[in-house]
């Protein structure tokens, strides 16, 4: 058995037995791992008010690796984020968040660059107007991270950049087809200049400039459920958003 201190975001948890819980964890040094708090739900109990979602811990981890579960000890908490848990809105998009961070890696695979990005992201979400903003350009980024960023500003066959027209998103390509190459003949989303240009600027945009970012909204287009059949064609996931049902 061996023993690790850790960062770790919660990403979820869930009641065990009388007293304890199961804990999704998101650690710096381990990726994403699954622990028990044994009794996590007695009343006073070390683990009250720290192994809620989003929070940012210290954490003391006994891992064997004969087990599926490894065991939590002692934990201090880092961050609450409650500017985030005080807005309905926000809350939700981090939830999203955190549920396609546990879709999307897998158990025991770590991943200190993705860890301090997630981290950069929640800091943003705290601080930004619109949360909308984080939440799409975390998803052309986890895109990008996953290896299939896609492509707005030349066309796929010709390579050429049309400025000012609608143009065809590919889905299957990850690329846009212009009118003159002949939009009929492909499947996908219907980019307005407006909406293209503005995914391009966020694809491209700094994290700490995503406030001063604006978009109009385009009539019958969402940029979330574009986005997100994007991430669900290419990583073949099931990629149901049951946080995102939260704002409807």
């Amino acid at each position: 058995m061996s023993h690790l201190n850790t960062q770790a975001f919660v990403i979820k948890s869930l009641d065990w037995k009388d007293t304890s819980r199961i804990v999704t964890l998101f650690t710096r040094e381990k990726g994403k791992i699954s622990v028990i708090a044994k009794g996590a739900r007695r009343a006073k109990s070390q683990f009250q008010g720290i192994l809620e979602s989003i929070n940012l811990i210290e954490a003391s981890i006994y891992i064997s690796e004969n087990r599926q579960i490894q065991v939590l000890g002692q934990v201090s908490l880092e961050e609450s984020y409650q500017k985030i848990k005080k807005d309905y809105t926000k809350t939700a998009y981090i939830f999203a968040i955190l549920e396609l961070t546990d879709i999307f890696f897998q158990k025991g695979a770590a991943d200190p660059v993705f860890f301090d990005f997630l981290t950069v992201i929640i800091q943003q979400m705290e601080n930004v107007s619109d949360p909308r903003i984080v939440f799409w350009y975390f998803l052309l980024k986890i895109a990008s991270y996953l290896g299939f960023r896609p492509e707005f500003d030349l066309c796929k066959n010709c390579s050429q950049q049309k400025s000012g027209e609608n143009v065809i998103f590919s889905v299957r390509d990850g690329a846009v087809i212009c009118n003159a190459c002949g939009i009929r003949n492909y499947e996908g989303w219907t980019l307005s200049s407006e909406s293209r240009s503005f995914l391009e600027l966020l694809q491209k945009t700094n994290h700490k400039k995503l406030d001063a970012l604006t978009f109009n909204l385009v009539e019958n287009f969402s940029y979330t459920d574009f986005l997100i059949s994007y991430l669900k064609h290419h990583s073949e996931e099931d990629l149901k958003m049951t946080a995102l049902k939260m704002l409807k």
